[in-house]
């Protein structure tokens, strides 16, 4: 384990470095890119890279594939908003006691929260929705209204009162789903990167598409196949310091080979402030409030939708909790970025660092 200190917090984004000299002059890939802004609160941007004889036809069908991926899993994952003909999460919220069909998505979703509720020691869960509701209200009055107070106890302990993973009971053979009253599901911490893994999925289905990157809000980033113009092969992804996001140099940066996602979670995208105080989306299960023993927490993970499940975790456990917790992971790398401005990485960390920047 190294502590690294720094006078200020990072967090995760794209940032491809200039390939000085390691240009391969015979490469006969060409790129092509899409970006769609409806799904899941965030962005989806999508390089695919494919030979040069490539017909526009096709990488034209592989975007509309692609798009029509994420809003199915979208459309599944929403508890805001009904679509016709699908039974998705705002569907169960609405009548939790009855027994609703759910499909392949959302039926897959659920299972591997329930499994990732246990091996995360429960800091993952996505019943924890009548609370999530409650501070979402309050930062809605801060932004939008000035109002910015803080939720008493008494009103998140009894929203509390509703949490719980084992009142969701699945049925595997028909893929029903039945909870109990009053129960509200929220799968904000697992749905994006479940999609981004599955859109993966896809590209790699298609065998004129060589290497991709996905950039999902640059939370979840995956790529796969050889980097197209660096003789190492490695993509290069840059971290930057949430402070300064736009700064286009970054702050560090880590390589990366073929199949390899990383994933933040972090208090600095969605917040409000009281007295100074930021009252972030990431709330601890256990004391229903935000957590503040980090900033961010980034992972180096092969599957995406569950990086997003363990990010999470880590970043609400206690930093020594959330240290051992991925160290006994295998194929699991992370940098934590502590309340006090330090910098902590796992043991494997160091093979993937290309530079620290200041």
């Amino acid at each position: 384990m190294k502590k690294i200190m720094f006078g200020l917090s990072l967090t995760l984004m794209v940032f491809t470095l200039n390939a000085c000299g390691n240009t391969d002059s015979d490469i006969t890939l060409k790129k092509a890119s899409d970006v769609y802004t409806s799904y899941f609160d965030s962005m989806f941007a999508i390089d695919i890279y494919v030979d040069e004889t490539t017909d526009e036809s096709l990488t034209d069908e592989i975007f509309e594939k692609s798009e029509a991926l994420l809003e199915n899993i979208h459309n599944q994952a929403d508890r805001y908003n009904n679509y016709n003909g699908v039974t998705n999460v705002k569907t169960l919220n609405e009548a939790p006691t009855k027994t609703h069909q759910v499909d392949d998505a959302l039926f897959e979703l659920l299972e591997i929260s329930i499994e990732y509720h246990e091996l995360t020691n429960g800091y993952f869960d996505i019943t924890m929705g009548p609370v999530l509701d409650i501070w979402s209200d309050y930062l809605e009055a801060c932004n939008e209204q000035g109002t910015c107070e803080v939720p008493s106890d008494a009103e998140l302990n009894a929203a509390g009162e509703y949490v719980g993973i084992d009142g969701i009971t699945l049925n595997g053979d028909t893929h029903e789903v039945t909870m109990e009253e009053n129960m509200n599901l929220n799968l904000g911490g697992v749905a994006k990167g479940y999609a981004t893994n599955k859109l993966s999925d896809l590209l790699k289905s298609y065998d004129e598409v060589e290497s991709f990157l996905i950039n999902a809000g640059t939370s979840n980033i995956e790529i796969y196949g050889d980097h197209p113009t660096r003789e190492s092969n490695l993509w290069h992804i840059g971290v930057t310091d949430p402070t300064n996001p736009s700064n286009p140099s970054g702050y560090a940066a880590v390589k990366l080979d073929s199949g390899s996602s990383l994933v933040t979670s972090g208090d600095y995208v969605r917040y409000y402030e009281v007295d100074s105080q930021r009252y972030h989306h990431l709330i601890n299960p256990n004391t229903l409030k935000p957590s503040y023993h980090h900033k961010s927490v980034t992972l180096l993970i092969e599957d995406g939708s569950i990086g997003d499940i363990l990010s999470t975790a880590a970043f609400l456990m206690e930093p020594e909790e959330s240290q051992d917790f991925i160290n006994n992971l295998e194929d699991v790398e992370a940098t934590w970025y502590l309340g006090d401005d330090s910098i902590v990485t796992s043991d494997g960390f160091d093979e993937y660092l290309l530079e620290w920047r200041n």
